[in-house]
């Protein structure tokens, strides 16, 4: 699944991009559509990541904030396509009020600094990758490239058509 349904961000070849489902066949069921949307999601960030890690150092963990967060699948195949072991904290959710709320103490001088943020995320629990996991996302990640690059010319073409 290429999760691209609002067009191109900043790191898709074109921002014309089409998204969609890729090699569904009569076989698949409801259950492998959904696993391929978390599954394309958390290969386009991985995308991302391997972007950023071409300009930073990061650890060897990802905390894991959101909705999505609470779900072990969700966790298990970020840290597979990611190869990074993910932390889970008790801020789930909360994650932007938390963030705002951060923001404005230190923006109005309640908190010295953000540091105070670490002192209420509470560890739950890790999530490591699963190695043949981890293999098969690393294999699978050239077809996803490919798929995006073919998608944004699909995309530039239909824009094309539709310009006319």
């Amino acid at each position: 699944f290429n999760p691209s349904l609002a067009g191109g961000s900043s790191q898709e070849p074109s921002p014309r991009i089409s998204g969609g489902f890729h090699g569904l066949e009569l076989r698949h069921n409801r259950d492998d559509m959904v696993r391929a949307v978390i599954e394309g999601v958390a290969m386009n960030l991985g995308s991302v990541l391997s972007i950023l890690k071409g300009f930073v150092n990061l650890d060897s963990e990802m905390l894991l904030v959101g909705g999505g967060s609470r779900s072990v699948l969700w966790r298990q195949i970020i840290a597979d396509v990611y190869g990074m072991r993910v932390v889970k904290t008790n801020v789930d959710q909360g994650a932007g009020s938390l963030g705002a709320a951060a923001l404005g103490a230190v923006g109005v001088g309640l908190w010295n600094d953000f540091s105070r943020v670490d002192d209420l995320h509470k560890t739950e629990s890790f999530t490591d990758p699963d190695p043949a996991n981890a293999t098969i996302y690393a294999e699978l990640m050239p077809v996803f490239e490919r798929v995006r690059i073919s998608a944004a010319e699909v995309g530039e073409m239909l824009y094309s058509l539709a310009e006319g």
